[in-house]
């Protein structure tokens, strides 16, 4: 999975010097779509409750670009993902299983670079910020902390009209510090990098032209 992605952000990265340029290029850009992320709850937590590491998030993803140059542009981006994990009965001490609802969400903010195709619109970026996590469990009570995020990533758009594009895919790898002491009144080491998949789709809307 990793091999793919870096090879991804490599094509993309080639891609970013265009063939036949765009005359003119947004000095705003603002997305937003939908974004599946597979999600790392780290292997001590994992080992812990007796589920796989790895979970299935859905969620929403918004952002806003500024282009100060045609091929360079600073951006800020706000997401969201939800999922679930099950603990057994047998390690929460209760007569049920316990479904513990996990809420992520992303701000971070960094450079980007884009060829200016005259259908299309190839990018990467990196990104910068922190990852506020929430676990809540109905009727119980809840839990939460903020760490460090990074992303690196990149993706195509391609236009549809002026000022109108379609998010045609968007790929990053996004790295939580990951830091706890305890999951569910047990005591664990939860320092560590939680290496986590997004792929994401939208729309991008482009604004005042230069």
């Amino acid at each position: 999975m990793r091999k793919l992605f870096l090879t991804l952000v490599g094509v993309l990265l080639l891609f970013a010097v265009p063939v036949q340029a765009q005359d003119e290029y947004p000095a705003v850009e603002a997305y937003g779509g939908y974004n599946y992320m597979r999600a790392d709850i780290s292997k001590d937590v994992a080992d812990l409750i007796g589920v796989s590491r790895h979970r299935t998030a859905h969620g929403f993803l918004l952002g806003l670009v500024g282009n100060p140059h045609r091929n360079f542009g600073i951006e800020g981006e706000f997401s969201g993902h939800w999922f679930d994990v099950t603990i057994p009965a047998a390690v929460a001490m209760t007569p049920d299983d316990v479904t513990v609802d996990f809420r992520h969400l992303l701000f971070m903010a960094g450079p980007r670079i884009a060829g200016r195709w005259e259908r299309a619109t190839p990018w990467a970026h990196t990104l910068l910020g922190f990852a506020h996590t929430r676990g809540s469990v109905s009727g119980v009570g809840s839990d939460s902390n903020t760490n460090f995020a990074w992303a690196i990533g990149g993706g195509v758009d391609v236009n549809a009209s002026r000022n109108v594009a379609v998010r045609l895919i968007q790929v990053d790898y996004i790295l939580i510090k990951f830091d706890v002491d305890e999951v569910a009144g047990f005591p664990v080491d939860g320092s560590r990098n939680l290496h986590n998949f997004r792929i994401a789709f939208g729309i991008v809307i482009k604004a005042a032209h230069r």
